[in-house]
């Protein structure tokens, strides 16, 4: 089973493009040169601001909106948070963000997920029963 603050985070985004929820929250977005991360977002009551890298790939920028819409949701709290070009952990953060662009490693990889995030996230994943009831057949074998 998933965590339910990783539950709670999809059901409330369903339905939903990562757009709307930044409006919905006011939530603005910069595009800026970034040296050593791919996004930020800046958590605070009144507005929040997520702050992407400008040199992004378009295919990466859907999926960092989320990975930083997934700190606002999940962090709940003021701060600032870095998505790192070469962070590790976060898995929270990335398995909300892999399940909002899709159900399986193939469309994960070709939203714009990294390859190594992607097969950290199947791999947590993989160890879920609510794994085999989301994700793609794909990966599953038929008993």
């Amino acid at each position: 089973m998933l965590p339910s603050k990783i539950q709670s985070a999809l059901s409330y985004c369903e339905g939903k493009n990562v757009y709307e929820i930044m409006e919905d929250n006011n939530i603005e977005l910069l595009s800026i040169p970034l040296e050593s991360a791919y996004g930020v977002i800046l958590i605070n009551d009144d507005k929040s601001i997520i702050i992407i890298d400008k040199a992004l790939p378009w295919q990466c920028k859907e999926f960092v909106l989320w990975h930083e819409i997934g700190h606002f949701l999940l962090d709940h709290k003021n701060g600032e948070f870095h998505f790192l070009k070469n962070s590790k952990g976060e898995r929270d953060i990335n398995v909300f963000a892999c399940l909002m662009l899709g159900g399986n490693m193939q469309e994960w990889t070709y939203r714009g997920v990294p390859i190594e995030i992607a097969v950290n996230v199947y791999d947590y994943l993989s160890q879920n029963v609510y794994v085999k009831e989301l994700l793609s057949d794909v990966y599953f074998l038929k008993r």
